[in-house]
């Protein structure tokens, strides 16, 4: 079975509000559960508290 895409991605960030300022400057959509979307690929990413 070979992989063709990725449908999500999940982060383990120190500091989960600063990553999730950077990523709204970005552009992505903030879901308010640690999800963030795009425009074209709905919810991609994923952010959680690590280290």
């Amino acid at each position: 079975m070979s992989l063709h895409r990725l449908a999500s991605f999940t982060y383990q960030v120190p500091n989960v509000a600063e990553t999730s300022a950077y990523y709204q400057d970005f552009g992505l959509t903030d879901n308010g559960d640690g999800s963030f979307a795009t425009v074209d690929g709905g919810r991609q990413l994923y952010l959680e508290q690590g280290p």
